[in-house]
């Protein structure tokens, strides 16, 4: 499993099940004790935000359920779009942050 906690998208595996990407470390807390309630491996929720999971995308089959941050992003709607389509309708896209 190493990789999982990294930061960077070339390090780190897509889960297919379920991955978590939340910016600040009380999100991280709440996203990975509800991963691990479900019986997920703490390694699915990383650090990032929706260009993170982008970039792991670009290289890897998206997950059925998909949790992603979007705090940090200056214009959510264009991002979520492009991550959108980059996830397809097979994969459960749920965004939390202002």
């Amino acid at each position: 499993m190493s990789g999982f906690f990294s930061g960077h998208a070339q390090d780190s595996v897509m889960h297919g099940e379920f991955m978590g990407f939340a910016l600040d470390d009380e999100s991280l807390t709440s996203l990975r004790g509800w991963a691990e309630r479900q019986g997920y491996p703490q390694g699915v929720v990383q650090q990032g935000d929706l260009e993170f999971f982008s970039k792991l995308l670009e290289k890897a089959s998206p997950p059925k359920i998909a949790i992603v941050d979007i705090d940090s992003l200056a214009d959510p709607i264009a991002a979520t779009g492009r991550i959108v389509n980059l996830c397809g309708s097979e994969c459960r896209l749920v965004l939390i942050g202002a």
